[in-house]
């Protein structure tokens, strides 16, 4: 257990909520009929499992009941359904209350519920006033009965308000739940295991989801690779359907594995439709429909009488392409 120096009362962990089960009755006849309810709010025994208090009892020699206490349904102020009007305190049987239902909606609701087998809980509010911190090896005796440390004993408490709810938190309908700042937190095995049941699913589900996620994640990856690449071998074979379309063009055998085809291939698309431009308007035929010089001379052949050809000697490279071979080198170097 801490050291009781250190522990104190705060908004967050005084507030408790003790659950038993709650009794209805009818008073009177005719239209002077009232509806009444009772139960017991705490026996005076310890309680066990608090998220910051550990095991505790409360004194009810200091406990405090106002003379009416207002009854709401599931703590809601906007749900008021009755008040206490009568308490009393025993060590053999603990804090019972009883009180009126109203006739209002809420009370009526709770009233025909009822009638019908719903097994409403009641929920009392109660807020600690001081502590007063039992040690290991250390014994007290409260409310009547004789209780071992480590244990917390509150004293000078008060009984704040009473709820009707649809379900308790301990299965023996005895002061079990307690809340931390409104919202429930482990005070017995039952609400443990409740709480430690949903925190599991809770797991479970985010894991699913994040599987989810990740399957979907890993998908689109695939389809965005799967798109670069179709891309990829798009614009290659475009690129090489491209530059053999100039070749011939330009009256030039096409070899994929060409030195110059290479080249071409690995131009930027602006170098490349430049270079191209270039090439097919200096390899264009002159009107007349002749060949353009440079391209005939490739192709020329002429009869010699029986006599031996003239020897011709083709270029060591062809100027145009050397020329072009330049300006795709520049728009390179601007890319």
């Amino acid at each position: 257990m801490a050291d009781a120096t250190k522990r104190e009362l705060n908004a967050e962990n005084r507030q408790f909520s003790l659950t038993a089960q709650a009794k209805f009755s009818m008073d009177g006849t005719g239209e002077k009929r009232q509806r009444k309810f009772s139960g017991v709010a705490y026996s005076g025994d310890v309680i066990t499992g608090h998220w910051y208090w550990g095991s505790v009892v409360f004194d009810m020699a200091t406990l405090s009941v106002p003379d009416k206490l207002p009854a709401l349904i599931d703590h809601s102020r906007s749900q008021r359904c009755g008040y206490v009007t009568a308490s009393s305190i025993s060590n053999e049987v603990g804090l019972t209350v009883s009180g009126n239902l109203l006739s209002n909606e809420h009370g009526t609701s709770v009233a025909e519920e009822s009638d019908e087998g719903f097994p409403w809980q009641m929920s009392v509010h109660i807020e600690p006033g001081s502590i007063e911190e039992v040690l290991q090896g250390s014994n007290t005796v409260v409310n009547g009965h004789t209780f071992a440390g480590p244990i917390t004993v509150f004293k000078n408490s008060k009984i704040v308000e009473v709820s009707f709810t649809a379900t308790g938190w301990d299965s023996n309908t005895s002061a079990a739940a307690m809340s931390r700042g409104g919202d429930t937190s482990p005070s017995s095995q039952g609400e443990s295991a409740m709480d430690l049941k949903q925190l599991q699913d809770r797991v479970a589900a985010l894991e699913a989801e994040n599987k989810s996620l990740q399957a979907s994640k890993d998908d689109l990856s695939k389809q965005l690779t799967d798109a670069t690449d179709k891309l990829t071998k798009f614009s290659s074979e475009a690129r090489a359907a491209a530059v053999q379309q100039l070749f011939t063009d330009i009256g030039r055998e096409y070899k994929a594995d060409d030195a110059e085809a290479k080249a071409f291939s690995a131009m930027p698309q602006e170098a490349f439709d430049a270079t191209a431009k270039v090439m097919r308007e200096q390899f264009k035929k002159p009107a007349g429909g002749a060949s353009a010089p440079q391209t005939a001379a490739l192709f020329q052949h002429q009869a010699n009488g029986g006599s031996a050809p003239a020897q011709t000697t083709a270029p060591a490279s062809n100027p145009l392409m050397a020329d072009a071979e330049k300006r795709a080198a520049q728009f390179s170097k601007r890319a």
